[in-house]
């Protein structure tokens, strides 16, 4: 594998794999087994839900990246920090 992209694609496939897939599944049945029970506080519950949301959208973030041309997300890259700049300004 000579192209650093495929070698970092790989990677955070693997990570995804072993760590964000596992999370999720386990944050789906913690919101399932909480919604009936009346010993986890409502603020718990809530937290869960938002953790789960959070790692869900990271998911989709990840899936919608995979799909985008190398050459546009160096460019996406290149651009973060002005972005980040251009936004605090706002």
């Amino acid at each position: 594998m000579k192209d650093p992209w495929e070698l970092f694609q790989t990677i955070m496939d693997g990570r995804k794999q072993r760590e964000l897939d596992p999370t999720l599944s386990v944050l789906r049945e913690c919101v399932l087994d909480s919604e009936n029970d009346r010993q986890t506080p409502e603020d718990v519950k809530a937290r869960i839900k938002q953790v789960l949301s959070f790692m869900e959208t990271l998911d989709t973030w990840h899936q919608q990246i995979k799909g985008v041309p190398k050459s546009t997300l160096l460019k996406l890259i290149k651009l973060g920090a002005r972005a980040q700049n251009f936004l605090k300004k706002g």
